[in-house]
This record gives structure tokens, sequence and C-alpha cells, in this order.
């Protein structure tokens, strides 16, 4: 199904004159354009912050610095295409993107064994909320947790400058807190934009996802099904554009800190 280009990919008479002379250079920059898609920094960031404070097995006082970094492969799903000068926007084609950086960092600390409090910064934001803008660079976390050694359950509202989102979610570690403590969690996620701007393409939209993550010690794999209530997300790289209204999202990452790394590696 063909589309009417976005304004930012329309042609004028003149450039459409030479299309027929220019379309081998074209078709060549328009592969590296797909080629170089494949390592966009700013797609969607999936949950990059733990599910439950971090423990060890010596159950010390926990509290400190917690980092958490992965990388992902995204691939798009719902209504998916690309754009280019020639034939505009058609559906059809499914964009395919690897993030190669989703990093938070923050506070965590767990009063009395059993409330876990837990707040930082994530990054990339810029898709999550919905704006390009420089502001939306990071955006703002917090967790809380009902936890003991083998099951958590938590709550937390995020924060940016477009829009607000909520978190929830659960984790089971059958093993308790032992080294190389195995665990499995799932969350999901409501975005809200502060204000709707309902544009076919990259409109500012309210977005869920939901996802589910396997964790070994501090390294977990990560999927996460990612979409929007209407229209499409948009990514442009020279003269060509793909979009997507949702993605699937596979990551591999790592939650650190000085009490995650003491329990998976002992003196």
């Amino acid at each position: 199904m063909e589309r009417e280009l976005p304004v930012n990919l329309r042609g004028d008479s003149t450039s459409h004159g030479v299309m027929k002379s220019n379309e081998r250079t074209f078709l060549v920059a328009r592969l590296a354009s797909l080629l170089l898609l494949l390592l966009v920094l700013g797609c969607t960031t999936p949950l990059v912050h733990p599910l439950r404070v971090p423990s060890t097995p010596s159950n010390e006082t926990l509290k400190g610095l917690v980092v958490e970094g992965s990388m992902s492969f995204q691939w798009g799903l719902g209504r998916t295409g690309s754009c280019d000068n020639f034939q505009g926007c058609v559906d059809g084609s499914k964009p395919t993107q690897l993030n190669p950086l989703q990093l938070s960092a923050g506070y965590s600390t767990l009063l009395g064994n059993t409330v876990g409090l837990m707040a930082g910064f994530y990054f990339p934001a810029w898709e999550n909320l919905k704006d390009g803008t420089w502001y939306n660079t990071l955006g703002f976390w917090t967790y809380v947790t009902v936890q003991n050694d083998y099951f958590s359950v938590g709550i937390g509202p995020e924060i940016g400058g477009s829009g607000w989102a909520l978190t929830a979610g659960a984790e089971l570690q059958p093993r308790g807190n032992v080294e190389w403590a195995t665990a499995l969690g799932v969350y999901g996620r409501i975005f809200w934009p502060f204000s709707y701007d309902h544009r076919e393409f990259d409109g500012k939209v309210r977005t869920w996802e939901l996802g589910g993550r396997l964790r070994v010690g501090p390294v977990y794999l990560q999927y996460t099904y990612y979409t929007q209530a209407e229209g499409v997300m948009y990514w442009e790289l020279w003269e060509t554009a793909t979009y997507a209204q949702g993605m699937h999202i596979i990551s591999l990452g790592g939650s650190f800190s000085r009490d995650t790394m003491m329990g998976a590696f002992p003196p």
C-alpha cells in the first residue's frame, strides 16, 4: 500500500526529472543507509533496570550504586514499511535494528530486608518519550519492591521531558540468594505523553510493552514486545527511511553493583 511521503523526504519536480539518471547511485546509497540503520543509537529502550534490589549470599546491608547495561536486536511488528524518493512510503518491509548501548545508573537500598527502593536515569530515552530533543536524552526511573530471598514484586513511575510511564514487574529466584542465582522475571510498562500529537509518522502517542527476563547472576537475556496505540515510529537516514508500529526486542545485558559483584565473584 503506497502512502504519501513525509515532508522531509519529498522531492521537487527538478529532482524527479533527473531521477532515472541517478537511480543506480541512489540505490547504492540506499543500501548503505539500510546497513547503517542496523547500528542506530536511539531506538526503543526496553526495561534497563533490575526487578529487585541486588542481594548477596551474605545478606549484608544492601545499598549503593546499581548500573545496568545492554545491547538489543530489534525488528518491526504491526504496520511496517519503508520510504524513499522514488516510491514514497510503502507498507511491507520490516525494519531491523541493532541498538549497541542501553544504559542506566542509579541508587538502590533495602529497608528491613523487605522493602527495596531504587531510582536512577536511563539512556537513550528519545524513542520512549516520543521526542528527539536534547532534554529527552535521559529518562528518570524509580522502582519500589517488596522482596525476600526468593521473590520480589515492584512498581514505579518514570518521567522525562515529554511524558511519563508506569512500570510493574515481578521476579522469582527459586534458589534464593546463592552464587550465580537464577531468576525469571516479567514486567509491563505503559507510557503517556504530556501532550498528544496524532500524526501518522512519529506522533506523540500512548505506548505499552510487555517483557520477560531470564537472569543468571548479573547477566540476563530479555524479550520485549513494544507497540504504540496509533501511527508508526519513523527512522530517517539520508534519503531513505523505515517505519514500524512496534518492535520485537531481544536484549543481552548485565546488572552490576558492589553487592551483585560480591555475590557473583566472592573472594
